[in-house]
């Protein structure tokens, strides 16, 4: 336990942004022939290292644990956890290198994703809205292919679900 308070001071530490989880989510919606679903989380870590000279701009590195997502059916959760090998890859991450935090609406950011333990990199539609000016709601709303993440596609009555699962992002980050 000791142990642990010390990773998570160390985290903070070196962090420049914090997510506030009462206010954040990230939704994945899927899709089979005969049902469809919303996972949903508020589970998200941020890691973010900015430059000295410039406070805005900054590495991020954003955490998801695939244990904190729940679609509302504990026997499709599990399916999901066996299916994206989150006992041995348990985190999404996202990573995204010199960013500039400020205002931007509608435009392309590139990051890489890492799912399964297979990095790839992804080009996301992104808003950024500043609240304040240690404040900033940001939304994504984008889609990912399971075969490109080596996940095999489930099935439920020898029908596959879809390829393609929706991603839905909205993030509260405050600057420390």
């Amino acid at each position: 336990m000791k142990y642990f308070k010390y990773i998570i001071f160390f985290s903070l530490a070196f962090s420049e942004y914090l997510i506030d989880e009462s206010k954040s989510k990230v939704m994945y919606y899927g899709n089979h022939p005969l049902h469809s679903w919303v996972g949903k989380t508020s589970s998200i870590m941020i890691k973010s290292e900015c430059k000295s000279n410039n406070k805005l701009n900054c590495n991020f590195e954003f955490r998801i644990p695939f244990m904190s997502f729940y679609s509302g059916n504990d026997n499709r959760d599990s399916n999901m956890l066996y299916n994206v090998n989150a006992f041995l890859h348990p985190d999404i991450i996202m990573i995204f290198n010199d960013f500039i935090i400020r205002e931007l609406n509608n435009i392309y950011i590139k990051g890489k994703l890492s799912i399964n333990g297979i990095l790839r990199e992804i080009e996301i539609p992104l808003n950024i809205y500043a609240i304040s000016d240690n404040r900033y709601s940001i939304q994504s709303f984008f889609s990912i292919s399971l075969d490109e993440f080596n996940i095999k596609t489930p099935k439920l009555l020898f029908l596959s679900i879809d390829n393609d699962i929706k991603i839905e992002v909205s993030l509260l980050v405050n600057k420390i």
